[in-house]
């Protein structure tokens, strides 16, 4: 099956709706993943980007990610949740729909243990592992009209996520080098 790329207009407008929401509901949102890398390196979506990606911290998510995901399934997005390695929802894909096109939107939820801060993927046996402070003193970013967490110093992020190759576009490249297997087994 072929990867269905981000349509811009359609992703300006989920991303604002996904932002609206977690502001209503207290919640503070930040840039990872690829749609960092288009926010601090290119001020738009990355080409060959094929959805938007949010980190919430832990702590803050695991209480109102119920409430997110009512108000986002009035605003008819399809939400699916996530709970591993947990027995409680800590993640969430989001189909934001327009009629018979939709955008696709990972919210994953970053724990902390010790000086680190990591995401557990929703099905396999391995963490996105940064240090914590990348996560602590966050500065913001505007992003299509909208302001957003970036983890700092950003560069350091994007070269623990993708090596320094982030610095020169290649939309082939989905990042993700920082995972550690059996990360809950240690």
């Amino acid at each position: 099956m072929a990867v269905k790329l981000l349509d811009e207009s359609r992703g300006i407008r989920a991303l604002h709706l996904i932002k609206d929401v977690f502001d209503s509901c207290g919640l503070e949102l930040i840039l990872i993943g690829g749609t960092s890398l288009g926010a601090y390196r290119d001020k738009k979506f990355c080409v060959g980007d094929c959805d938007i990606d949010f980190a919430v911290l832990h702590e803050h998510f695991r209480e109102k990610i119920m409430e997110v995901t009512l108000e986002l399934m009035k605003k008819h997005c399809i939400c699916k949740l996530y709970s591993y390695p947990y027995n409680y929802p800590r993640a969430m894909n989001v189909e934001v729909c327009e009629g018979v096109n939709w955008t696709r939107v990972d919210i994953m939820d970053y724990d902390l243990k010790d000086n680190i801060r990591f995401c557990a993927h929703s099905k396999k046996d391995y963490c996105l592992v940064y240090p914590v402070r990348i996560f602590e003193n966050m500065n913001s970013t505007e992003f299509y009209g909208r302001n957003f967490k970036v983890p700092t110093p950003t560069d350091e992020y994007l070269t623990i996520h993708y090596t320094d190759s982030w610095r020169v576009p290649d939309p082939n490249d989905s990042g993700g080098r920082n995972k550690e297997w059996g990360f809950f087994g240690k």
